[in-house]
């Protein structure tokens, strides 16, 4: 999640030094209401020089379906200014016949309309952009940015829009699943002022419905690598299925797409995260293993050199006993100590010299089902466990340089985890955060802080008696020094700015 523009070029220099002064804090609330009625999903969709921009949806955002039941996508865009009062409001719940609205996202500074149309006759879809102006309004006519072609039996996803590090270039993405089951990806790519840098279009050699996307990076350069697993037997002589992790690079001014495998089907990999280091131009991933034939675990750290094709160096680094307990302890009870197949990197901080600091957390979802005598039916439900997060700096071959772990245990039942977890937020020599202590009554809302040095230390930012219930999956940072935190305090979902 390294989305922020002119703070961000500290995050190299991390690990370098020790500062032990203490932070201050200052939490401020909005005194007007987020509709959380027509509107259940909320994020922090990017901000300006004057502002932040909350995004809510009546479906989920991650989700590319537009219609789900008897609703529609709705969308609404809230501006809020620096003070945390709503400069503006704008809903968007109807595509005209000759345009789809397909995302919407902050450009510039700006929020955006991203939408498509066909032209040229069969199989070519144009994308148009349309800015909003200081009263949210769009300006019109919106800006051409080029088309895609593709199959006409072919169905298409909705468009994804990321950007790079320091937001210098802008990926507009379209998936396409062919009618064999396969996919294709196509994308154009632009810089700042929306004129196309360059176009792509690769297919990915696996069946749609084996192969999941997890990632996708944009670099300062243009570049564009995507990250996905798929179920596959492949060289497993016990023909057991196993999820092998892919990467594949589309460089800029290269003609090929190159494909490259993370792990084996010896090697478990319980997911990973993509990061991008621009002072060198390099990709970094991260994640966690499990040996199948030994009970060796441990961390996956690659990286790979993006001027030309290089090889994907790949460094596999056990965890000893001692470090696993201590990141582990105090799971659930029945649960293996030292099993982390649950623990999943969340962020990945670059350092200077080739090395990250990881955020990682532990997390699961439990099902189960009881009998109902009332209704007579069975019910079914889904538990979701968020427990302990843990910051780990590694070196660049994948040893532990030292570690910091927040013990906490997250329960939540058929609410996909929406008030666990945490947020995110990094200063110049802290890394940040932000999570609910209980997520039912009594609950404070705490932040966890380490520094260069590993040091890590805790503080209530608000207290059980504020009754303040935070959404970390909406929260992001909206500057150097704050980071905004939609939250509930006493029944009213408000925003909240936390500045450091």
């Amino acid at each position: 999640m390294t989305r922020f523009t002119g703070f961000l070029f500290s995050l190299f220099l991390f690990g370098l030094g020790y500062s032990s002064t203490a932070q201050a804090q200052k939490l401020e609330y909005s005194s007007q209401e987020i509709d959380s009625y027509t509107y259940d999903y909320l994020r922090i969709g990017g901000y300006s020089d004057n502002g932040f921009f909350l995004f809510q949806s009546n479906l989920p955002f991650d989700t590319d379906r537009d219609r789900v039941g008897l609703k529609s996508r709705k969308l609404k865009i809230t501006f809020y200014n620096n003070n945390l009062t709503i400069g503006w409001v704008k809903k968007f719940d109807k595509t005209s016949d000759s345009e789809k609205l397909e995302n919407i996202f902050v450009i510039n500074g700006k929020a955006a309309l991203v939408k498509s149309y066909f032209t040229g006759g069969e199989g070519k879809l144009a994308m148009r952009i349309y800015m909003l102006n200081e009263q949210g309004d769009e300006i019109k006519p919106g800006v051409e940015i080029g088309s895609v072609s593709f199959n006409t039996s072919s169905e298409l996803y909705k468009i994804k829009v990321i950007s790079s590090l320091h937001n210098t270039c802008y990926g507009f993405i379209q998936n396409e699943k062919k009618k064999d089951g396969t996919q294709a990806v196509h994308g154009i790519v632009t810089g700042n002022d929306l004129k196309a840098l360059r176009t792509f279009d690769f297919d990915v050699p696996y069946p749609e419905k084996d192969f999941y996307y997890d990632n996708w990076l944009l670099t300062d350069s243009a570049d564009f690598v995507l990250e996905g697993s798929y179920t596959s037997r492949e060289n497993n002589p016990n023909r057991r299925r196993w999820d092998a992790y892919k990467v594949f690079a589309s460089v800029k001014n290269a003609n090929e797409v190159k494909e490259y495998a993370i792990n084996s089907s010896e090697t478990e990999l319980n997911g990973s995260k993509l990061g991008y280091d621009a002072l060198q131009n390099k990709l970094v991933i991260a994640g966690f293993y499990n040996e199948k034939n030994s009970s060796k675990s441990g961390i996956v750290y690659a990286s790979l050199e993006l001027t030309g094709y290089d090889s994907l160096r790949i460094f596999r680094q056990p965890i000893n006993d001692v470090t696993l307990l201590k990141m582990l302890a105090g799971s659930s009870p029945g649960r293996n100590g030292s099993d982390i197949s649950n623990l999943n990197v969340e962020k990945i901080v670059l350092r200077n010299d080739g090395g990250a600091v990881l955020l990682a957390e532990a997390s699961y979802v439990s099902d189960y089902s009881y009998y109902d005598y009332f209704t007579q039916s069975y019910i079914r439900n889904s538990e979701f466990h968020f427990e302990n997060a843990i910051v780990l700096s590694v070196n660049a071959d994948g040893t532990i340089d030292w570690d910091a772990v927040l013990r906490k245990e997250q329960i939540s039942t058929n609410d996909n985890g929406r008030y666990s977890s945490f947020a995110v937020a990094q200063t110049e020599s802290n890394i940040h955060l932000i999570y609910n202590t209980r997520l039912e009554k009594n609950n404070r809302m705490s932040l966890f802080t380490v520094n260069k040095n590993g040091t890590s230390s805790e503080t209530e930012i608000a207290k059980a008696e504020d009754r303040i219930l935070m959404i970390p999956t909406g929260s992001k940072q909206i500057s150097a020094n704050a980071i905004a935190l939609p939250c509930w305090n006493r029944k009213k979902l408000v925003m909240a700015k936390l500045t450091f």
